[in-house]
């Protein structure tokens, strides 16, 4: 490989997979947890996911960026996702890491929550790909261990907002997960 190429593969084919990598992962960890999730298949608007309760009061849509350090969230993206959020009572905004977080600073008053995973989830070919340029910073490839970190901070979320109680996550398979039920 070339240390001159800055994506493992065309920008698009790298920008679509990485994309749906992480929708893909939250959506088998919703799952795991005991809820129902609907995907947005397509490239279209629309939000990438709802994570649908038994109540139907609780359903959340959700948008998701994997994004890198570098990334840069411009105002025409940012609108975007308010504008997707905005037919949905529950709002969440899934994000890896941004060059310009502080762009996020206002979601609140749109009545978005945001939460931060803290690093660019990556298939392990394209992790490797940047491990050998030794860019792998805020960078992780997709393993059990990142799953069970993933699912930690989605099942918190969850619990918060009172979609899942505390006895669902007692009864819910944690096969190697220590999730911390003093944080609530």
């Amino acid at each position: 490989m070339s240390f001159r190429r800055r994506y493992p593969v065309k920008r698009t084919v790298y920008t679509r997979c990485v994309g749906r990598l992480l929708a893909h992962r939250i959506g088998q960890i919703i799952e795991e947890l005991g809820l129902e999730v609907w995907f947005n298949t397509g490239q279209s608007n629309g939000v990438d996911l709802l994570i649908k309760s038994r109540d139907p009061q609780l359903t959340v849509a959700v948008e998701i960026l994997n994004w890198s350090k570098k990334s840069l969230l411009s105002h025409k993206r940012k609108a975007n996702i308010i504008n997707n959020l905005s037919e949905h009572s529950n709002r969440l905004l899934i994000y890896t890491c941004l060059n310009n977080e502080e762009m996020l600073n206002d979601l609140a008053s749109h009545n978005i929550d945001a939460l931060k995973i803290g690093y660019q989830l990556l298939p392990k070919a394209f992790y490797n790909f940047y491990l050998s340029k030794k860019q792998i910073e805020l960078r992780k490839p997709d393993s059990r261990e990142t799953k069970r970190d993933i699912k930690n901070k989605i099942a918190e979320y969850l619990t918060a907002k009172n979609i899942l109680c505390e006895s669902d996550l007692r009864c819910i398979n944690w096969p190697q997960i220590a999730f911390d039920m003093s944080l609530h």
